[in-house]
């Protein structure tokens, strides 16, 4: 394959269980036109013999130690890659079959794009039951200031769902940050990189894959490292990359009580009642007016959700 028009590019370790899913899930597409790239890290299960067993000339194996920082994986790909489009695709997620036969048309239709975003499907199968809990997950919205949303608000993008123009990177010089501070979140510091650089996102409004959370997943497993590497990442465009405001410390508080709340949220979520409500009753007393804007903020989005929802029905 001399050029293909996409590069699907999947770190994986140690996921035997999920990846074969994922890989076949690209080989199923209905648009053929693609090269993949499994960066694995010296996994210790049947990894390689499955990719093996696959005997599938798209398909390029590498092996390669991150040392627990998935951007190392993911920069190789991006360097290893052929094609004009970079896919990324986790080892533990899938597409579904059309996913890139649209991204392709849309691609032929409308090539001012740098980034373009689909919808997934969430899957939760943290508690191991049958019956799983599925909803489709809405990203973007993009706007003009996208940099400042995304830094003020949080990333609203998946890296699964998302495709990158390669020129667009190697000219600008953008690949995933091998800071460890930044891990493993480092896809939204990539994510505002390329916004401030005023690259072009495109959301499209389809749900063309599934995103699964599971016990085994790296972020659930490492919890308080993603809280970690979310505020390792927020304080560095603030202080050293942003340049909307000059009022650092104040948009640093606005940011805390956002990631902050995101905690709680996970504390109520997971049914640990008391301490949630004590921490929320701390984060009030803190910053009353900005935790009833982000409360605000988030009421808008899950009515834009709940209309989305009605849409897809």
């Amino acid at each position: 394959m001399e050029k293909p028009f996409f590069s699907v590019v999947i770190p994986t370790y140690n996921h035997e269980a999920f990846l074969e899913k994922a890989v076949k899930s690209v080989l199923n597409q209905t648009f053929s036109d693609y090269e993949i790239i499994i960066i694995d890290n010296y996994s210790d299960d049947n990894t390689e013999n499955l990719i093996k067993n696959l005997n599938n000339k798209n398909i390029k194996f590498i092996k390669n130690r991150n040392h627990g920082i998935l951007a190392k994986s993911r920069n190789i790909g991006i360097e290893q890659s052929k094609s004009e489009w970079i896919a990324f695709l986790d080892s533990d997620d899938i597409w579904w079959q059309d996913r890139l036969k649209v991204l392709f048309d849309f691609i032929k239709k409308h090539n001012n794009y740098d980034v373009i975003c689909t919808n997934e499907l969430w899957i939760n199968k943290m508690n191991n039951k049958k019956n799983n809990k599925t909803r489709a997950s809405k990203y973007g919205p993009y706007k003009n200031n996208f940099y400042e949303i995304l830094l003020k608000y949080g990333n609203c993008m998946s890296t699964s769902a998302s495709v990158v123009k390669k020129k667009y990177l190697i000219d600008n010089k953008i690949f995933f940050s091998e800071e460890k501070d930044f891990t493993p979140y480092e896809d939204y510091d990539f994510w505002m990189r390329i916004a401030k650089n005023n690259g072009k996102f495109k959301f499209l409004n389809e749900v063309l894959g599934e995103h699964l959370f599971h016990p085994e997943s790296w972020g659930e497993k490492n919890r308080s490292l993603v809280i970690k590497s979310t505020f390792a990442i927020s304080r560095h465009h603030v202080f050293n990359v942003q340049n909307f405001t000059n009022r650092k410390k104040n948009l640093w508080s606005h940011i805390e009580c956002r990631i902050i709340l995101n905690d709680i949220i996970g504390l109520l979520f997971s049914k640990k009642y008391f301490k949630g409500f004590v921490e929320l009753f701390k984060l009030f007393c803190r910053y009353p007016i900005k935790l009833i804007t982000h409360i605000l903020f988030r009421l808008r989005r899950l009515f834009l959700f709940q209309s989305y929802k009605s849409f897809l029905k």
